[in-house]
Protein backbone atom coordinates (compact mmCIF):
# COMPACT_ATOMS: atom_id res chain seq x y z
CA UNK A 1 0.00 0.00 0.00
CA UNK A 2 2.98 2.46 0.65
CA UNK A 3 4.51 1.99 -2.38
CA UNK A 4 1.42 2.74 -4.16
CA UNK A 5 0.83 5.44 -2.87
CA UNK A 6 4.25 6.48 -3.14
CA UNK A 7 3.64 5.86 -6.99
CA UNK A 8 0.74 7.28 -7.23
CA UNK A 9 2.47 10.59 -5.78
CA UNK A 10 5.21 10.35 -8.08
CA UNK A 11 2.67 10.06 -11.20
CA UNK A 12 0.68 13.26 -9.87
CA UNK A 13 4.35 15.45 -9.51
CA UNK A 14 4.85 14.48 -12.67
CA UNK A 15 2.09 15.28 -14.17
CA UNK A 16 1.70 18.67 -13.13
CA UNK A 17 4.92 19.91 -14.11
CA UNK A 18 3.14 20.20 -17.43
CA UNK A 19 4.63 19.49 -20.97
CA UNK A 20 6.52 22.01 -21.60
CA UNK A 21 4.51 24.37 -24.30
CA UNK A 22 3.27 27.14 -22.38
CA UNK A 23 2.53 30.31 -23.84
CA UNK A 24 4.52 33.50 -22.75
CA UNK A 25 2.53 36.81 -22.00
CA UNK A 26 4.17 38.18 -25.16
CA UNK A 27 2.91 35.44 -27.47
CA UNK A 28 -0.82 35.83 -25.66
CA UNK A 29 -1.01 39.94 -26.26
CA UNK A 30 -0.08 39.38 -30.32
CA UNK A 31 -3.25 37.47 -31.00
CA UNK A 32 -5.49 39.95 -32.39
CA UNK A 33 -8.84 38.04 -30.89
CA UNK A 34 -7.69 38.25 -26.83
CA UNK A 35 -10.56 38.67 -24.58
CA UNK A 36 -9.39 41.04 -21.67
CA UNK A 37 -11.49 41.74 -18.85
CA UNK A 38 -13.11 45.43 -18.05
CA UNK A 39 -10.93 45.66 -14.76
CA UNK A 40 -7.55 44.43 -16.23
CA UNK A 41 -7.30 47.64 -18.82
CA UNK A 42 -6.79 51.10 -18.17
CA UNK A 43 -7.34 53.94 -20.97
CA UNK A 44 -4.42 56.33 -21.40
CA UNK A 45 -5.13 59.53 -22.95
CA UNK A 46 -7.69 57.98 -24.97
CA UNK A 47 -5.63 54.50 -25.41
CA UNK A 48 -6.50 51.27 -24.11
CA UNK A 49 -3.79 49.84 -22.07
CA UNK A 50 -3.50 46.45 -20.18
CA UNK A 51 -2.80 46.64 -16.58
CA UNK A 52 -0.26 44.02 -16.27
CA UNK A 53 2.68 44.78 -18.83
CA UNK A 54 1.49 48.75 -19.63
CA UNK A 55 1.00 48.03 -23.21
CA UNK A 56 -1.49 48.78 -25.53
CA UNK A 57 -3.90 45.88 -26.20
CA UNK A 58 -5.46 44.24 -29.40
CA UNK A 59 -8.74 42.23 -28.40
CA UNK A 60 -11.94 42.34 -26.95
CA UNK A 61 -12.76 44.09 -23.36
CA UNK A 62 -15.36 42.02 -22.23
CA UNK A 63 -16.98 42.75 -18.59
CA UNK A 64 -19.63 40.74 -16.64
CA UNK A 65 -22.46 42.03 -18.57
CA UNK A 66 -21.27 41.29 -21.72
CA UNK A 67 -18.42 42.72 -24.55
CA UNK A 68 -17.32 46.12 -24.58
CA UNK A 69 -16.01 46.53 -27.42
CA UNK A 70 -12.61 45.79 -29.58
CA UNK A 71 -9.31 47.52 -29.58
CA UNK A 72 -6.89 47.45 -32.08
CA UNK A 73 -3.27 48.69 -30.80
CA UNK A 74 -5.18 50.60 -28.23
CA UNK A 75 -7.85 52.52 -30.15
CA UNK A 76 -11.54 51.45 -29.93
CA UNK A 77 -12.70 50.22 -32.98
Amino acid sequence: MKSTMILFAFALMCWGCGDGTSITDEQVNTNPENRYAEKDVTAEHGIMIFKRDMKPINGIVFSEFGDKGKCVNGQRD
